[in-house]
């Protein structure tokens, strides 16, 4: 055990022992690259700020919470990385494109997108052209399955990974009443589970999440999935924009409330549920935690913090995930409650904080480490960015006013010709 008058690297060193214990050489060269991160979370989750030379000033007590903290930080560590392609891939165009939802080594210059696929990204929605991009991102699922990628790669990692495919999925419109093979673990295995989908319009039939029903009974949950803000094409991507940067609500709360009459209706009788968010949806997945306690599990994915105390949702059950380079999940306030965990992904590379956002988890090199949301609760940073997040939304709030003004004048006007014309 160290000892408070112990030199600081001496310290240092010793808890880079105490954190990698029973690792091999290529994984502690891993965790050595990112270590200066690792002891300040280290630090941070026993609720004593940075690494620095204060630690030489622990009494014997704190030392040992340091030490447990080191002891405990690691919680998966995956160095091969994964295979989401086929390297005989039918349509290699296909998969360069989802190569750019995981994978470091690739970049937007190796995909050379037709004018079609930008036309459908960020000009005119194309149905054909989403369609065959779900069709292609159904597959990873089955093919994971038969690999059973599970026995070849750490538990934690894989588990992150085969749910934030889950968080992405709604971005490619899953088509009402189909049915999809989804990877769930129940009882410690994996299984292929069929879900039936169920469209669950929030905001008139712009802004949807979806339910999943097993189709045979069993084990296996219901799933409801938030979308995140969609791209630029897609319906409702204005009021995702809208609700991300609400002057006065916590991201996706207005989205919530609107849509909390159809939710509820799914939800039903139904004893739990899981749910999966990325981003927006990771907010949506908050509010859902927090209005059915105990009914719903959640796995939110590079979720923005509710501006909410976190004494108000110590009932969330579930666990967040986000790469430790991304801003977006220090704004606002995440869960503390006992039932609720927060990871922090760190990657052999080092990614920008939209990379960071984009790829939550990836097919590379990836560790994981947990992150005691107490303490990140009260990070000055995060105090800073949540500030800095209401001025600019209350700005940009009264900036758009006029806008939003003339815009409701009309679509009021249209009503009232409408109601004219019928009588």
């Amino acid at each position: 055990m160290p000892s408070v008058d112990t030199p600081l690297d001496t310290l240092d060193q010793q808890f880079f022992e105490i954190a990698t214990v029973n690792l091999t050489a290529l994984q502690k060269q891993f965790i050595a690259s990112k270590w200066k991160q690792l002891r300040n979370y280290a630090c941070q989750n026993a609720g004593m700020g940075k690494w620095g030379k204060q630690i030489q000033r622990l009494t014997s007590s704190d030392l040992l919470l340091l030490e447990n903290s080191f002891r405990s930080l690691v919680k998966g560590i995956e160095m091969v990385g994964f295979q989401l392609w086929k390297e005989s891939a039918n349509d290699p165009h296909l998969e360069a494109i989802f190569r750019l939802f995981f994978d470091d080594l690739s970049s937007i210059k190796d995909v050379d997108f037709s004018m079609e696929e930008k036309l459908a990204l960020f000009w005119k929605y194309d149905e054909s052209i989403i369609t065959q991009f779900r069709k292609r991102f159904e597959q990873i699922f089955r093919d994971f399955y038969h690999q059973m990628i599970w026995t070849q790669h750490d538990p934690l990692v894989t588990e992150i990974l085969i749910g934030n495919l889950i968080a992405l999925y709604p971005l490619f419109d899953p088509a009402p009443n189909e049915e999809v093979d989804l990877l769930q673990q129940i009882d410690g295995t994996w299984h292929l589970i069929r879900y039936r989908t169920d469209p669950i319009p929030l905001v008139e039939d712009k802004v949807l999440a979806y339910g999943f029903t097993p189709v045979h009974t069993g084990k296996a949950l219901p799933l409801i999935l938030f979308c995140g803000t969609p791209y630029p094409a897609a319906r409702g991507f204005w009021e995702a924009v809208k609700s991300d940067l609400h002057p006065f609500r916590s991201v996706g709360e207005n989205i919530f409330l609107e849509g909390r009459d159809r939710i509820d209706a799914w939800m039903g009788d139904k004893p739990h549920v899981k749910c999966y968010g990325l981003s927006l949806g990771g907010a949506l997945a908050y509010h859902l935690g927090k209005a059915y306690e105990e009914r719903a599990t959640i796995y939110a994915y590079v979720p923005p913090g509710l501006f909410l105390s976190p004494k108000d949702m110590n009932k969330v059950q579930g666990a967040a995930f986000y790469h430790v380079d991304d801003f977006i999940p220090s704004l606002g306030y995440h869960p503390t409650g006992e039932n609720f965990k927060c990871y922090g992904v760190l990657t052999e590379a080092n990614r920008n904080f939209l990379l960071a956002h984009a790829r939550p988890v990836g097919c590379n090199p990836t560790l994981v480490i947990e992150i005691n949301p107490l303490h990140e609760n009260r990070t000055f940073s995060r105090l800073l960015l949540t500030i800095g997040k209401y001025i600019f939304s209350i700005l940009l709030f009264i900036i758009t006013l006029p806008i939003q003004i003339a815009l409701a004048a009309r679509k009021l006007g249209r009503r009232i010709i409408a109601r004219i014309k019928s009588v």
